[in-house]
């Protein structure tokens, strides 16, 4: 499934992995070097804990790029625990860590890790390097565009690991539809319900109902799939209508906000497909 994972999955993996094995303490790795990380903006430290809070896909580490895959390797940050779910693309791994907002460093403690053996996934070990480090490393939050990033630096300001999350949070809830292919609808419209952080979409196109899954890639700026639609088959008065609206969401690649309250549905070419807004009360 394509999906960036949430808690619950980190913890549903360490269960179907422990009869590979047990969780261990992981032995001390030596981390390589790895391509610069993207150009920054400037952020403060003061609200890092913030910013770092939540859900990362790992996108290099050490001197490894991570290809592109269904499941990329992960780091999930609970600041208010103060613990760390993580995988480093083949083994589950989870600890605790200390931030420190003035120097900007991490430390993670008491890491844990299943014992699975993938000797295909050559990243592995610069991704857990960074988990295992006997020091602090420094961590810059940063923002390219729509796009955030994590970066970790090792003593000699080298980059250990980048991350990078999505930042379609604005999609989340519910929306009307008011034109679909550029025709302005009236009446009782259309609606959806993006679920970003389950990463689900559910609906009425007018007459039947739908739900389907969302995928978000993380390297395109506001990239956004939805596949596995499945609608009821209610006989309705404007089918027309029905069939565009849920055509208009499988062709979807890409979702913009007009920074208040409407978002528009783009295709692979950039053509408007559906323009939604927040319903009013």
């Amino acid at each position: 499934m394509k999906h960036i994972f949430n808690i619950a999955a980190l913890v549903f993996a360490a269960s179907l992995f422990s009869g590979c094995g047990a969780m261990a303490n992981i032995h001390k790795k030596t981390p390589g070097k790895n391509p610069a990380a993207p150009a920054e903006a400037v952020i403060s430290s003061a609200t890092l804990p913030q910013q770092i809070n939540g859900e990362w896909v790992i996108l290099s580490a050490g001197r490894y790029t991570v290809p592109m895959a269904d499941e990329m390797p992960y780091l999930t940050l609970e600041v208010p625990t103060n613990r760390f779910y993580a995988s480093n693309g083949c083994n589950i791994i989870n600890g605790s860590f200390s931030l420190d907002s003035l120097s900007s460093t991490i430390k993670f403690d008491n890491v844990l890790s299943t014992m699975r053996m993938c000797p295909e996934v050559e990243y592995q070990d610069a991704v857990t390097s960074v988990f295992i480090s006997e020091k602090p490393v420094l961590v810059h939050y940063s923002r390219l565009g729509h796009e955030s990033y994590l970066t970790f630096y090792n003593s000699a300001h080298e980059t250990i690991m980048l991350a990078q999350r999505h930042n379609m949070d604005f999609l989340n809830g519910q929306w009307e539809i008011i034109t679909v292919g550029g025709r302005n609808l009236s009446g009782e419209l259309p609606n959806v319900f993006f679920d970003i952080p389950e990463l689900k979409i559910h609906g009425n196109s007018g007459c039947n109902f739908f739900n389907g899954q969302i995928f978000i890639n993380p390297e395109q700026s506001n990239a956004l799939d939805i596949s596995g639609l499945a609608s009821t088959r209610r006989a309705c008065p404007d089918m027309e209508t029905e069939s565009a609206v849920l055509l208009a969401l499988e062709q979807t690649a890409s979702a913009i906000s007009d920074g208040s309250n409407k978002v528009i549905l783009l295709d692979s070419n950039g053509n408007e497909l559906l323009v939604l807004r927040r319903p009013t009360e």
